[in-house]
């Protein structure tokens, strides 16, 4: 069976940082709060969750995201995910790596804007 790349598939990314949890879900609302790309739709600092959007631009009509953070031995595992809020015209080969790319953009610039707020 041949196997091909699809780079939609890669709409996550996890990271382990030595901070706190608690730490990083209040950097995490700081910086989704202060930059004008992202809208929060919800958060619970209990579960350690956060729900945001991206606005719509030339490429699509904007990203669902999540941000889950969870506590390991001291350390804090960092989910990030992104995905389309339509399917609409995502299904070619083209747009698939359109969408990977931008999920991967998506979530750089959000550990990015975290860590300045660390």
């Amino acid at each position: 069976m041949k196997q091909t790349f699809n780079p939609a598939e890669s709409k996550a990314e996890t990271v382990v940082v030595n901070f706190p949890a608690d730490y990083i879900f209040q950097a995490a609302m700081k910086a989704l709060s202060s930059d004008k790309q992202f809208k929060v739709q919800d958060s619970n600092q209990i579960l350690h969750r956060i729900s945001f959007q991206t606005k719509a631009s030339l490429f699509s009509w904007g990203e669902k995201m999540t941000l889950q953070l969870n506590d390991e031995d001291e350390k804090t595992e960092i989910v990030v995910m992104s995905e389309l809020k339509t399917a609409v015209g995502s299904q070619g080969p083209g747009a698939q790596a359109t969408i990977g790319k931008k999920n991967k953009k998506n979530i750089d610039m959000v550990l990015g804007l975290i860590s300045k707020y660390l």
